[in-house]
């Protein structure tokens, strides 16, 4: 078999059938080597357009110098966001499996298809996953909605604290109007309401009414002491008046 022909018309037939998804990065035997893209959205992907946004698949393939008699190198790029390495290395052993399978003949091709096959399935493998994903957040969802409606459960224990707390807020609460109201009416007491509050104000009025209002007997020793002036003009005045106004009648 003439290798480097085989390899370079199976070359030949690959970029006719995968012309915008194949490089050719080496043309020259025995170090040909490509590489070809495949998207998940792609022509001959089963169900790869459920609910998974597109992403692209790499296979590198490099030839060596006795292909197609043995397993070309294969590489798998451009999963490791999506799958760990674990999946990503068990995609290559199903395609050297295929190869294997092949050996002998032109085998490109039927890679390339294997591999379609296998994004179908890593395309549900993902679906599945975006599914247990939003499940998982919209459990823990109704989770902390219950929890909110139910609150904690109340036991002997929690309500004998909680109504501890709550006297004692309402005592100090009852304590604080209470005095917010002495103050408010420390200025608008009446006379009787100030006079009996403040024993200090009731000694000092009779204070002052002692020192105002004399005794009787003071009273009396003024009025003997005091002497009062008669005009006895006045009373002769009055006298004439009468004798004129007499006579007049006469």
């Amino acid at each position: 078999m003439d290798y480097k022909e085989t390899q370079e018309m199976e070359l030949e037939a690959l970029e006719a059938i995968y012309q915008d998804e194949i490089e050719i990065l080496c043309k020259d035997y025995p170090d040909i080597n490509l590489q070809i893209t495949l998207n998940s959205h792609g022509e001959g992907i089963i169900d790869a357009h459920e609910a998974v946004q597109p992403f692209d698949t790499i296979l590198k393939i490099k030839l060596p110098h006795n292909y197609p008699d043995v397993v070309p190198d294969i590489e798998i790029e451009n999963l490791e966001d999506l799958f760990d390495d674990k999946r990503v290395n068990k995609i290559v052993e199903d395609l050297k499996s295929i190869g294997e399978s092949n050996c002998g003949m032109n085998m490109i091709y039927t890679l390339v298809s294997g591999l379609q096959d296998i994004i179908g399935e890593l395309t549900r493998e993902l679906k599945k996953r975006h599914e247990e994903e939003f499940e998982a957040k919209l459990k823990q969802a109704e989770e902390d909605e219950k929890h909110i409606v139910d609150g904690t459960p109340v036991t002997v224990e929690s309500f004998s604290e909680w109504n501890k707390k709550f006297l004692a807020e309402m005592r100090e609460l009852r304590d604080a109007e209470q005095k917010a109201k002495e103050a408010a009416l420390a200025g608008k007491l009446t006379g009787k309401q100030q006079f009996l509050k403040d024993s200090t104000l009731f000694n000092s009025d009779l204070t002052l009414l002692g020192n105002e209002i004399p005794d009787e007997e003071g009273l009396l020793n003024n009025a003997t002491e005091e002497t009062v002036d008669i005009d006895e003009s006045l009373f002769n005045a009055d006298d004439e008046e009468l004798e004129l106004l007499s006579s007049q009648e006469d």
